[in-house]
């Protein structure tokens, strides 16, 4: 543990975060529908998110309570005995729209007839908001065409338009007051020639395409629909006009209000800008970044003197388009996240609400939340997807996974939640990058052993290998308990660094009275909660005034490893939900060696919140994919504890892109640092092969009798794919194959052996694959020397027999290690990449590079010496109360900032000065300052710096920055 004295205390900058914005994404399942989610705000001004399913062929309505950051308050299920048309779960049952008045809140909801999904009735409910038992019900059966329109408040009523069998266009309206009575009015005859033809089905609604749109000007509606190139206006009941537009509609186009005399029309390449009397006023094409397929507009909003435009192409993707308040085109970037649409917009104030539909996002679908409420396909449920923001959108969820990538670092890294480390994303690609080029698919971590009760036990349990396995985010929580706030709460990373550190007490003492933490500081689970069977401490933290509460306003903060840092905090989900999993992934990013560069520390946390294990596995399994996936090596370096992944061919394709690294090849690794701790024997035993000992451990021979952790017991072959010949090597799906996995053996229990590329063909049985020369204490094979070496692939039967490169995969095994209720065991590891800088000579070029910055690596950790004064412990500050030091307005450094020399203004008496830098590394020290002193930092390298000034029973801390 490194401790820092007396620095936060500073920075002087007003941090009030004007740009907020907070992705919300939870797995409540719901109807697989884009339209089955509605926001609006409710009589109070709280924003509600309601979702659709079906329960027991009943109507399941679930609403949820967002507060002004996006957190979730509340939620509530209620089922409605309604009559629902019977062609299964897979109908498009959709929300119009949804408004409060008086204590009540009233559904439009259009409910599809035939199994054909073209037809569709409309239905009315009026529901107490208090209890949200049914008052009243209407029903309008038409049958209309299928085509989503959002109804829309305007006064007493709740508006939508739709279209008949004959084609006829009508204006239908729900008087809130009198509810049962509904106003129609005709349209007009007969308005388009295609609509109820192909695309106007269930699948149109379900994507997310909408066929019309009502906005207001001057109190007047206007109306949009596919099927013809027209605007409706309604000029007063029963009477309309209409006049045409040039916008070709595709599949849907957006009609918006500009100001009090103009309005829009938009697709996915064209805005036509029209004034009150129907007279073109502009237009301006753009080009969506899309070609191929049918496009659409999903939703057009204003804020802050911008206009953003989400379009879609069908089956290619979506783009975010930002237009000036002149429709001038400012920018255009893809919408990467694995989204099915965005389909609204709602403003709360100063805050505004996007809502659309993710896809599942790779969690298995047996962890949505009360999974007896769903009936159908779990598979892929429609999963809302809202975002808060108050400047611009980022189009980015947050929960299950985030990006992560060290301070000027190439690397970049989709970090799942709770044991999934590296997360592939969700659109099947790759879960970690490097200058774009893929190196590695995913990394996931696995448990697997017998509980008290000999009950077999693992966060896989028949699911894909690469879905967000079982595991349940936040704190061991009994079932009974559990629900979506809960989940909401812990469903995305705490991201917190020392430099948020710093800025976080600077701006509880200097900043704005407005100050909001960021969101890895603000909502940091230092707390559980007991009344839910949580533990009363979670995530451990600074508490600065000892009362055992995380009061991040009262100047507490995170206890992180590393100066940037990930946490989270899950549990298991599959029986008691007693194991709980605390993951730490951080990197160093202050070092001014390469030593730590493109190194990603990673520490789990294993918590028995009840539940006993004799032997409990932990490992994990990697698929490395260094730019192909079709042509790496893989191997086990065991002295170091290093897995590892390399290129058998050089990459034809160019970065950066999913494919190539050229001819400048990449090495990956991921080395065990500290593993299950060795039973007690009185002896400081020594690395070895024998009895107590480890080849790759910590604390052996470190002159510390019982503190020897065991490293990387072994290493396993579990896919390989040969694209020449179709040779499989299939991966575990159950915990009984985890669990040999994790043994060492294949998932059918087969033991690798030495000297053959078959994994299982050779004659001795070996612990590690591929071990090349790197085992001094022939652990490998217990105890016999090795008849030829290296063994790699390269060299797999001693004659220089090459193996085909082809995609491979392997499991890190930390072997096993005992647990006791209410016991932790902390496991270290660390992912480390390197490239070769000149032209590779040959494929063992990279990984002599990774073994060489692997052994600087882990003599570090065992001295536990990390890069700028830091450790591998919890890095935290002393003399942190937020009143102990005035802050002296009078004593200031002139000039700042400075190349060459400064001094220090404002004292009066003679004083000490004292330089560290932003890691807490004390630099310089002046004894005996006279006011106005000179101080040469002509030695100083460029950056941040923070004088510590004292003078008698005085004393400031002042930012300096050396240029």
């Amino acid at each position: 543990m490194k401790i820092f004295a007396t620095l936060l205390i500073l920075l002087a900058v007003n941090m009030v975060f004007a740009q907020f914005n907070r992705s919300y994404l939870n797995l409540t399942p719901t109807l697989d529908n884009s339209f089955a989610h509605y926001l609006h705000t409710n009589e109070q001004g709280k924003t509600i998110l309601s979702s659709l399913n079906i329960k027991d062929d009943d109507l399941l309505i679930i609403t949820q309570e967002l507060n002004e950051l996006g957190d979730v308050l509340s939620i509530r299920k209620v089922s409605y005995e309604t009559t629902l048309a019977s062609n299964g779960v897979t109908q498009p049952l959709s929300i119009a729209g949804v408004s409060d008045r008086d204590g009540s809140r009233y559904y439009l909801l259009q409910n599809f007839l035939i199994p054909n999904g073209k037809h569709y009735e409309l239905i009315w409910l009026k529901t107490s908001v208090a209890s949200g038992n049914l008052q009243a019900e209407y029903r309008l059966e038409g049958p209309f065409l299928s085509n989503y329109v959002e109804a829309k408040r305007i006064g007493d009523d709740l508006v939508t338009y739709v279209v008949n069998e004959d084609k006829d266009l009508y204006r239908i309206a729900m008087n809130l007051d009198g509810f049962g009575n509904s106003s129609i009015e005709l349209v007009s005859n007969s308005i388009a020639t295609n609509l109820g033809g192909s695309i106007l089905n269930s699948n149109f609604i379900k994507n997310g395409k909408k066929g019309g749109f009502i906005t207001l000007l001057n109190n007047k509606e206007l109306f949009t629909s596919i099927g013809e190139n027209k605007v409706f206006v309604r000029e007063s009941p029963s009477t309309y006009s209409s006049f045409p537009h040039s916008v070709n509609l595709g599949t849907s186009s957006y009609v918006f209000e500009i100001n009090e005399n103009e309005f829009a029309i938009a697709n996915t390449s064209k805005i036509e800008i029209y004034n009150t009397q129907g007279t073109l006023v502009k237009d301006e094409a753009f080009n969506i970044g899309f070609t191929g397929g049918s496009s659409d507009v999903r939703t057009v909003f204003y804020n802050k003197n911008h206009y953003y435009l989400i379009g879609s192409v069908q089956n290619l993707g979506s783009s975010l388009i930002t237009f000036d308040e002149n429709f001038n085109l400012i920018s255009q970037r893809k919408i990467e996240l694995g989204l099915k649409s965005l389909n609204s917009c709602l403003k709360n104030e100063d805050k505004l609400y996007l809502l659309g539909v993710a896809n599942n996002f790779n969690v298995a679908p047996n962890l949505a939340v009360d999974i007896d409420d769903w009936q159908g396909d779990i598979v892929a449920p429609s999963i809302p997807y809202v975002e808060l923001f108050t400047d611009n959108p980022k189009i980015e969820a947050e929960e299950y996974q985030t990006r992560y990538s060290p301070h000027n670092s190439l690397l970049e890294l989709n970090a799942g939640l709770g044991l999934h480390f590296i997360k592939m994303n969700n659109n099947n690609s790759a879960g970690a990058t490097y200058d774009g080029t893929c190196f590695s698919y995913a990394l996931q971590e696995f448990f697997a052993g017998k509980d008290m009760n000999e009950t077999l036990r693992s966060n896989l349990e028949g699911n894909s290998i690469y879905s967000q396995v079982n595991v349940l985010p936040g704190p061991s929580t009994p079932s009974i308990f559990y629900n979506e706030i809960i989940e909401s709460k812990y469903n995305r990373s705490y991201h917190v660094t020392q430099k948020m550190i710093y800025d976080h007490i600077d701006s509880l003492l200097y900043g704005s009275a407005s100050y909001i933490p960021p969101h890895g500081i603000r909502e940091w689970p230092g707390n559980g909660d007991v009344s839910k069977g949580q533990t009363e401490q979670v995530a451990p933290f600074v508490d600065v005034n000892n009362n055992g509460i995380y009061e991040p306003m009262e100047g507490d903060y995170p206890a992180i490893y590393g100066d940037d840092c990930l946490f989270n905090v899950t549990h298991n989900y599959s029986g008691t939900r007693l194991e709980e999993f605390q993951t730490y992934t951080y990197t160093f990013t202050c070092d001014t060696s390469d030593i730590f560069d493109d190194v990603i520390f990673r520490k789990v946390n294993i918590i028995s919140r009840g539940v006993t294990y004799d032997s409990l596995y932990f490992g994990f399994y990697h698929d490395g994919d260094i730019g192909s996936p079709e042509d790496d090596y893989i191997g086990t370096n065991v002295d170091l504890g290093m897995t590892y992944f390399y290129n058998g061919a050089y990459d034809t394709g160019d970065p950066p892109g999913s494919y190539g690294f050229g001819d400048k090849l990449p090495a990956i690794g991921t080395m065990v640092l500290k593993g299950f701790k060795q039973d007690a024997d009185g002896m400081d035993n020594v690395l070895g092969s024998g009895t107590n000992q480890s080849p790759n451990g910590f604390g052996y021979g470190d002159g510390i009798n019982d503190n020897e952790h065991k490293g990387l017991e072994s290493s396993m072959i579990i896919y390989r794919q040969d694209f020449d010949t179709s040779e499989v090597y299939t991966e575990p799906l159950y915990p009984s194959d985890i669990l040999n996995n994790l043994k060492g053996l294949n998932k059918n229990g087969d033991t690798l052996r030495f000297g053959a590329d078959y994994p299982f063909s050779g004659i001795y049985p070996t612990r590690y694959a591929y071990f090349g020369d790197e085992d001094t204490y022939n652990y490998a094979l217990y105890g016999i020397v090795p008849p030829f070496a290296p063994w790699t692939q390269l060299d797999t039967d001693g004659n220089g027999t090459s193996a085909h490169p082809m995609d491979m995969r392997m499991i890190s095994s930390f072997g096993y290690g005992e647990l006791a209720q209410n016991e932790i065991i902390s496991l270290d590891y660390a992912y480390v990449f390197v490239r070769d800088t000149t032209e590779t000579q040959s494929f063992m070029d990279p990984v002599n590079l990774l073994f060489d910055k692997g052994w600087k690596i882990r003599n570090a950790f065992l001295v536990n010496e990390g890069p700028c004064g830091f450790d591998f412990g919890h890095n935290i500050y002393t003399d942190l109360s937020i009143d102990e030091y005035p802050f002296e307005e009078n004593i200031f450094i002139y000039p700042n900032p400075s190349t060459e020399t400064v001094k220090i203004n404002g004292l009066t008496t003679p004083g000490s000065v004292e330089i560290y830098g932003l890691n807490g590394t004390l630099i310089k020290s002046i004894s005996n300052y006279q006011n106005g002193e000179i101080i040469n930092v002509e030695d100083l390298t460029n950056g941040i710096y923070l004088f510590s000034i004292q003078s008698q029973d005085q004393k400031t801390v002042k930012k300096f920055i050396k240029m």
